[in-house]
């Protein structure tokens, strides 16, 4: 079994990373959500966990900058117009 915090790092890396590939990232975001609410419910968040999951997500959206410097935020929505 995994770690919660590697757990989390991974929940905040898949969006992510699948925000670089396709278009359906926005659709992991809900179980992002569940993932927080569900723990923070029965008291288990820890800042720990929050961190890792921040983490995660940064790594693969660092990898975006140099896009969204070049090109601009809105590039990620265009393509969604054109189909």
């Amino acid at each position: 079994m995994l770690p919660a915090e590697a757990s989390f790092f991974l929940l905040g890396f898949s969006p992510a990373a699948a925000s670089q590939l396709h278009l359906s990232w926005p659709l992991l975001l809900p179980f992002v959500l569940v993932a927080i609410l569900a723990r923070s419910r029965r008291h288990l968040l820890t800042r720990a966990q929050i961190v890792w999951l921040i983490v995660g997500a940064a790594v693969p959206l660092a990898l975006l900058v140099p896009t969204v410097i070049r090109y601009g935020f809105a590039t990620f929505f265009e393509a969604a117009e054109g189909t």
